[in-house]
């Protein structure tokens, strides 16, 4: 019994042995797998601290862009403004020297006619209903027959070169005109005001160069207007108020058309216009809602649109190719507009 004990302790501890040393391999591998893990956290940890340094650099950077970006942006801001400002008195120039020529030309014009209805001349008779001028008359004044409210039919003879702003504002009464043919320019408000005059016609041929600001202001009953072929500049207010004018033709050798020239004008549906038009004024056909081309034409010129809150409809021709600066910018109200396919 004795000796079976003996050997029964003997087996159990080399069984304990192989036991414990099985234990000590597996505690050992653990050991090098968590050595292991803990270098990979270790570099883990590392990549880590290199990506936050990487994205604090990043976000630094970004920010310094965005600040150089809001830099770039207010230095264009004032940019753009300093040249509108620019613009603004350019333009402000161009209209002083242009009015400092007009009363050159009309005081050259006064020194050499020798017949003329001077200034102010007939101005405020308002029970006046007609007048025949005279063949020999050749300047007719500033204001002239301003205010004449019942002046109906008056006959402008062709020996007139001449005709003076103001000369005809407010004759509300008066329903037609003749424009005679050696008349070059139709002055500062010269039928502002009448809002009877329907029929206006130019001699044919026509000297007519220039149409001033406010020519035809508030004349409501026009619905038609031929303008002649030699004109190159229509300005500031020129048509603004007449709400019957359904079309405009602009001849080919029109080089500028001011702001608000057609402001007010909403049967205006119609117009056909030169692509070669050089300089045009914001806002020109304020009061539009729907325009369409006449004609056809290779480009949209810069501006033609620009600031026509009211415009909602356009039809652009299939035959252009190009779109102008700033054509349609602030057209707040504009809902369609058909680009055609080949642009």
């Amino acid at each position: 019994v004795k000796r079976r004990l003996r050997e029964t302790e003997t087996t159990l501890e080399m069984t304990n042995v192989d036991q414990l040393n099985k234990l000590e391999d597996e505690n050992q591998k653990l050991r090098n797998s968590i050595s292991h893990l803990s270098e990979i956290c270790s570099t883990q940890s590392e990549d880590l601290a290199a990506i936050q340094l990487l994205q604090a650099n990043s976000t630094v950077l970004l920010r310094e862009q965005l600040e150089l970006v809001a830099q770039y942006d207010a230095e264009l801001s004032i940019l753009t403004n300093e040249k509108e400002d620019l613009q603004v008195q350019s333009e402000g120039d161009a209209r002083l020297i242009s009015a400092l020529q007009e009363q050159l030309n009309k005081a050259t014009e006064e020194n050499t006619a020798t017949h003329i209805i001077k200034d102010g001349a007939f101005a405020g008779c308002s029970t006046l209903t007609k007048i025949t001028i005279p063949s020999s008359i050749e300047l007719i004044g500033d204001g002239a027959f301003e205010g004449c409210s019942l002046l109906n039919a008056i006959n402008i003879p062709p020996s007139v070169v001449s005709i003076g702003a103001c000369a005809f504002r407010e004759c509300s009464s008066l329903n037609n005109v003749q424009i005679p043919t050696n008349v070059k320019v139709i002055r500062i408000s010269t039928f502002a005001g009448c809002e009877k005059l329907s029929s206006i016609t130019f001699e044919n041929p026509s000297s007519l160069i220039k149409i001033e600001d406010s020519a035809f202001q508030g004349c409501s009953s026009i619905s038609t207007i031929q303008i002649p072929p030699s004109v190159t500049s229509i300005g500031w207010f020129s048509f603004d108020g007449c709400s019957a004018l359904t079309q405009m033709v602009f001849p080919a050798s029109i080089e500028s058309i001011g702001c608000f020239a057609f402001k007010g004008c909403p049967s205006l549906t119609k117009i056909r216009i030169p692509s070669t038009i050089i300089s045009i004024g914001k806002k020109v056909f304020e009061g539009c809602t729907s325009i369409k081309f006449l004609n056809d034409l290779d480009a949209i010129p810069n501006d033609l649109f620009n600031g026509c809150s009211t415009l909602t409809s356009i039809t652009i021709p299939e035959t252009v190719t190009e779109i102008g600066k700033s054509s349609f910018a602030d057209c707040s109200s504009l809902t369609k507009i058909n680009i055609p396919e080949n642009m």
